[in-house]
């Protein structure tokens, strides 16, 4: 059993910890003591923190997570247990992340392009309501705002100037921010399962996706002409209803949030070799049931041109059941000088490319991080190349051209008939499944970029299927951190050959 001490400010309105509080005291094996800042009653040190005491009579906690909305707990180093921040802002100042930064093991946070290392990630805000908000009919208006006469004249002009507004076969919720901040209700916005459009001035980093999960209109001013020419287009209207379920039942859940929070204070990571290592590269991939193609990627890292130390290999597992662990762990017996790492995740994930590949990057440690697929080979030279292009031009990320590989032929390499490693060469000049131009990807089968770059955009984690997750990471790396791609067309892997457009559930690869 772990005992979990949980800091928080019950006046808070702007964080909505009550419901993440209540599904933490849900978790199996976990429990919880919460201590409010109201309740502590304890004298502020002069930097405006509290010194924080445990009563004699209760152990020291084996965690403790600190809610960002209250007092500082000063003395919180001299707790030898995992510590974890979780601070829901929708604009962190830096400031701020400088100063938990190095009080805490891991930093929950709410903003994307605001987490200032790599043990800061994503984890957005999330709504009071437990329940799925009723279905709106036509056009509904919420307005967060101090002045009532604006959202009087808002209404009024829409009742006036569209009064065909209220026919829309799907429906349209406005949330109205106040200012940057985002209305209280998005989250149940956007599980109504209505097209929900919010104000140009919310900040919406790290919480959802415009043009996906729902929209944002140029100004007020041009609101009604811009609402009319949404409700004429039912594509982009059926596209924003069901993104906006999807990611809200997806990511902000209360028990997903608890969950998430205990993982980061007691990961389940097992360094299977190489614990003293001090990796350079970082290979990250998720794999679920492509064990035999994944074995030939393994051999080919192996075999990479490195120095004994330098190479860790990161595998976030969803329980796969092809023997996936066990394969693993034979494998870092056989090659001690590379580190390797194994990463359980919720089997639940095991379609999800995007939550795997972020698990993986928390449990890594090199500078240089390239996220693969699990069923590429490399040649012997490629890593170290692409480890000295990222830290050459960190502002990039790399991606080399692939060979996709016919059915035969992989065939025959699963069976041990054909060596990859001596017949690359004239592997990688293959006509591979005749798919025109095979070779073009999007970078997704191996994604050469640097730590700092990563920790700044992050795998979506909201598609929860195997593809289009690395598309959207490209993007985001390019949005958030200022990263382009660059496609190294002189260098190349060989893409062992799968059905396309494969899920990962039906079948063992």
């Amino acid at each position: 059993m772990k005992n979990l001490l949980v800091l928080w400010d019950t006046q808070n309105p702007i964080v909505p910890a009550a419901l993440v509080v209540q599904a933490l005291k849900a978790v199996p094996g976990v429990a919880v003591n919460t201590l409010t800042f109201r309740d502590l009653g304890h004298q502020t040190l002069p930097n405006r923190a509290f010194k924080l005491s445990i009563p004699p009579t209760e152990p020291q906690p084996d965690g403790i997570l600190w809610i960002e909305g209250g007092p500082f707990p000063g003395n919180l180093e001299d707790f030898t247990c995992p510590k974890a921040c979780w601070l829901v802002n929708t604009a962190l100042e830096p400031s701020l992340l400088e100063d938990v930064g190095s009080r805490f093991d891991r930093i929950f946070s709410a903003s994307l392009s605001d987490t200032w290392d790599e043990r800061a990630f994503w984890l957005p805000l999330v709504g009071e309501s437990g329940e799925r908000t009723k279905l709106p009919e036509g056009v509904s208006i919420l307005v967060a705002d101090p002045e009532p006469p604006q959202q009087v004249e808002l209404e009024h002009r829409l009742q006036s100037e569209h009064r065909e507004l209220g026919r829309s076969r799907v429906p349209v919720i406005l949330a109205l921010g106040n200012g940057r901040q985002p209305h209280p209700l998005l989250f149940d916005c956007l599980r109504s399962g209505a097209a929900v459009v919010v104000d140009p001035d919310t900040d919406l980093r790290g919480l959802a996706h415009v043009g996906e999960h729902l929209d944002v209109f140029p100004s007020r001013g041009e609101l009604p002409k811009y609402l009319e020419s949404l409700l004429k287009d039912p594509e982009r209207l059926a596209r924003l209803s069901t993104r906006g379920p999807a990611i809200a039942e997806h990511l902000h859940q209360p028990a997903q949030r608890a969950a998430r929070i205990c993982e980061g204070l007691w990961p389940q990571v097992r360094i299977l070799s190489g614990e003293q290592h001090q990796p350079r590269v970082s290979i990250l991939v998720t794999c679920f049931r492509y064990l035999r193609r994944f074995r030939v990627c393994l051999e080919s890292l192996a075999r990479q041109d490195m120095p004994p130390g330098s190479l860790e290999i990161v595998v976030a597992d969803p329980s796969s059941p092809d023997g996936l662990k066990d394969s693993l762990a034979q494998f870092a017996q056989c090659y001690p000088a590379i580190r390797v790492v194994h990463c359980p995740i919720d089997p639940r994930y095991h379609r999800n490319r995007g939550l795997g590949i972020n698990r993986a990057f928390e449990a890594s440690a090199a500078p240089v991080v390239i996220g693969i697929d699990g069923d590429i080979v490399f040649p012997p030279a490629l890593i170290r190349f692409l480890e000295e292009k990222v830290l050459e031009t960190p502002d990039r990320v790399f991606g080399v051209r692939r060979s996709f590989l016919a059915r035969e032929e992989t065939e025959l390499i699963l069976r041990g008939e054909l060596d990859p490693f001596m017949d690359f060469e004239r592997l990688s000049r293959s006509e591979g499944d005749g798919e025109e131009k095979s070779y073009v990807g999007v970078l997704g089968y191996c994604q050469a970029v640097h730590r700092m770059a990563f920790a700044r955009a992050g795998y979506p984690e909201e598609f929860d299927v195997v593809n289009q997750s690395d598309i959207v990471f490209v993007e985001r790396l390019s949005r958030e951190a200022n990263v382009k791609a660059q496609f190294l067309q002189d260098q190349s892997v060989l893409h062992l050959w799968h059905p396309r457009n494969w899920m990962g559930t039906n079948e063992s690869l």
